[in-house]
């Protein structure tokens, strides 16, 4: 609970108070800020009347009053108990027929909570001053309290100072700062304000950038012919290769021992064979199984040529030159692998084109043909001119686990005739600017607000 304090008198000789009543008007025109002007209504009033306790409290909309400062207070302390108080008497008292004018409160008028703790807040009179100017809502309220009751002539004082300090209230108010400029500056103001909403329609192409490395095009994949296990795999990263070039080993045992079964199963379906022609000789009936063990004979052939054909497959070597692109060949080694899995790609070092990953946060519409500009991280200064051939239609992780959509851009033929075969190398990256289709500038620079309040309210 905030203690009253009694103000002292005066030093100085008392003046007449329709003279303190204006000398007060012209300070309040002429504070420099609303918190010089506020100090200065809950403080030096009561050179026009005597109180022990003055409360200002504002409004912004003209419904819910604030106090925004107490008589002998540097600060207002928001959860003390008269600041509750006397903002719920405020907002309740607001709407009696008597709140617009000048007038003593009645303690019976109040709530009753309200009531029983007017002994503990205030003194025993309270005056209510509105602030208030002719044709606009209430600025805000001005309580007076005192032990003694106030005169009429006192009243009618405050009462016109009340419209003087509501006038200063609104000529300080920041919310109205636009419509107290001076008359030369508006037209600036307004002319500056239609300058920038023009300047917002402004079309400006749409843009976004990602992150960017240059890939080959239709590089020849190596994959696994067999189930199996990697041996060993001879190239190393960006190796040169040639055709017939041994490239990986799968591990041949398992292989080998299948091949030796098939041969011993073809030697024994030759001899059951071979033994039953003999025997046909001598005995016609034997004839009959002829044919079942020569087809017995052809199966197990097959599973020889196939065991054989298996045995060959475990050397893989390259069907194209190029370079070799894996990872860490030594990785490899050892590690089951099925067949048609991905061991490296062979590709032409003068096919590239750009891979960009575009995040799902970020992305706008990409059509076949979009200008996209390349700055790769070793040469920043010098972007390449690319084309979009095609991107994804869902998203997928990206190497630093964004989502985000995959798009494929080609290099201008102008930007190949510049390069004269000196593409940049495989696996460079780099940032791309991947430029859409023309919207304004507005939208241009709030896309990201816009689309999040779009997600946040559901539209």
């Amino acid at each position: 609970m905030l203690q009253k304090e009694t103000h002292a008198e005066p030093s100085e000789p008392e003046m007449n108070p329709v003279a303190q009543l204006l000398r007060l008007e012209k300070l309040s025109r002429t504070a420099d800020s609303e918190e010089e002007l506020t100090y200065l209504i809950v403080n030096e009033t009561q050179k026009v009347s005597r109180y022990s306790e003055a409360t200002l409290l504002l409004s912004n909309d003209g419904e819910h009053y604030k106090v925004v400062r107490l008589s002998h207070l540097a600060q207002v302390d928001r959860s003390a108990p008269f600041v509750t108080w006397v903002e719920r008497l405020v907002n309740h008292y607001q709407h009696q027929d008597a709140a617009n004018i000048t007038h003593r409160i009645e303690p019976h008028q109040l709530e009753s909570e309200t009531r029983r703790e007017w002994v503990n807040f205030s003194a025993a009179e309270m005056l209510w001053i509105p602030l208030t100017q002719t044709g606009r809502s209430h600025q805000g309220v001005l309580l007076l309290s005192r032990d003694a009751p106030w005169s009429e002539q006192e009243q009618v004082l405050l009462d016109h100072l009340g419209g003087a300090y509501a006038q200063s209230v609104f000529c300080k108010s920041k919310a109205h700062c636009l419509s107290l400029m001076p008359k030369r500056i508006k037209p600036l103001a307004f002319a500056a304000t239609v300058c920038v909403l023009l300047l917002l329609l402004v079309p400006v192409r749409l843009s976004v950038l990602s992150s960017a490395e240059v890939t080959p095009y239709q590089p020849h994949l190596v994959t696994a012919p067999l189930n199996g296990v990697i041996a060993e795999v001879l190239v190393k990263p960006n190796q040169q290769v040639q055709p017939g070039q041994l490239l990986v080993r799968i591990e041949e045992e398992e292989l080998n021992y299948q091949l030796d079964v098939s041969k011993q199963k073809v030697q024994v379906a030759k001899a059951a064979l071979h033994r039953v022609e003999q025997a046909s000789f001598s005995d016609p009936k034997r004839k009959a199984e002829l044919a079942e063990l020569r087809a017995e004979l052809k199966l197990r052939e097959s599973e020889l040529h196939y065991a054989e054909e298996l045995k060959q497959r475990a050397s893989i070597h390259a069907i194209t030159s190029g370079i070799a692109i894996i990872d860490d060949p030594q990785a490899w080694s050892g590690r089951p692998v099925q067949v048609g899995e991905r061991i490296l790609k062979i590709a032409d070092e003068q096919q590239v084109e750009v891979t960009l990953m575009v995040a799902v946060k970020d992305a706008i519409a990409l059509e076949a043909g979009g200008e996209v500009q390349l700055f790769l991280d070793t040469d920043p200064l010098n972007p390449l001119a690319a084309t979009v051939h095609h991107a994804s239609y869902e998203p997928q992780l990206g190497v630093d686990k964004i989502p985000s959509y995959k798009v494929i851009a080609r290099f201008d033929v102008e930007t190949l005739s510049v390069l004269n075969g000196r593409e940049p190398r495989i696996g460079l990256r780099g940032i791309a600017k991947s430029y859409g289709t023309e919207v304004t500038l507005f939208y241009y620079l709030f896309r990201r607000p816009i689309t999040a309040l779009r997600q946040w309210l559901g539209w």
